[in-house]
C-alpha cells in the first residue's frame, strides 16, 4: 500500500507491514530511499536517549533522522505503532522541515 505524503509524492514500502511493525523500509516516488523506525525498534539500536530525542523533536514539530554512512536516512518516530497517518506525518516533517 502506497502512502501519500503530499500531492505528487508517495512512500512505497518494500515489504508488508502492520500496526505491530516497528520498522518500515521503502522509497519515495522520486526514488529516494528512506527507512522509518518506532521507538520500540531495538534491532536498529533505538536506545533510551534516542527515544528522548525523538519525542522532543516530535513535540517541537520536527522528526529525528539518523544519517549513517552507506544507509538510507532512518526517521525515528516516538510512537509505538506504525500507521499510514504516522508514516505520512513523519515523512512530511522530514521532507518539508526547511520549507
Amino acid at each position: 500500500m502506497d502512502i501519500r505524503i503530499k500531492n505528487n509524492l508517495s512512500f512505497h514500502p518494500h515489504h508488508p507491514w502492520s500496526s505491530r511493525s516497528v520498522d518500515l523500509d521503502g522509497h519515495l516516488s522520486d526514488g529516494r530511499q528512506v527507512d522509518l523506525s518506532t521507538v520500540d525498534d531495538t534491532a536498529h539500536c533505538v536506545t533510551g536517549e534516542l527515544r528522548f530525542l525523538a519525542t522532543d523533536a516530535w513535540l517541537h514539530g520536527n522528526v529525528l533522522v539518523l544519517d549513517e554512512a552507506g544507509a538510507p536516512p532512518r526517521v525515528i518516530v516516538p510512537i509505538p505503532q506504525i500507521t499510514a497517518a504516522v508514516v505520512g506525518e513523519a515523512l512530511r516533517r522530514w521532507l518539508f522541515a526547511a520549507a
